[in-house]
């Protein structure tokens, strides 16, 4: 199980997400993508998530898809923490070092 959530402001409200799976692989939303929408659709911007969480009860660190490091370098500022996490140990690191170089509004 992958619990994912994002933490919202200096008060610290958490939304969190979760893996929505499907058969259909394409039609899958993935848990970190789902709490960032989640925190957009309650009126939160990029500058309001001060850190996301990624965590795993494995024994291996989880780390987002392609398309969640898109998105989420779209989404997220690019120093905001985001904590990858597994059973007994974790790594703090942030979009840009995920996803250097990434495609944006810029690009267009």
């Amino acid at each position: 199980d992958v619990l994912t959530y994002a933490l919202i402001g200096s008060h610290g409200k958490m939304i969190y997400g979760a893996n929505i799976e499907n058969a259909a692989y394409g039609s899958t939303m993935c848990a970190e993508r789902n709490a960032v929408f989640q925190a957009y659709c309650q009126g939160y911007r990029k500058e309001d998530i001060k850190a996301l969480a990624i965590v795993g009860d494995g024994p291996t660190l989880i780390s987002p898809c392609g398309s969640c490091r898109q998105v989420l370098s779209e989404l997220l500022k690019p120093d905001t923490p985001i904590v990858l996490g597994a059973r007994d140990h974790y790594e703090v690191t942030n979009i840009y070092e995920l996803l250097p170089r990434s495609f944006s509004e810029e690009d267009l």
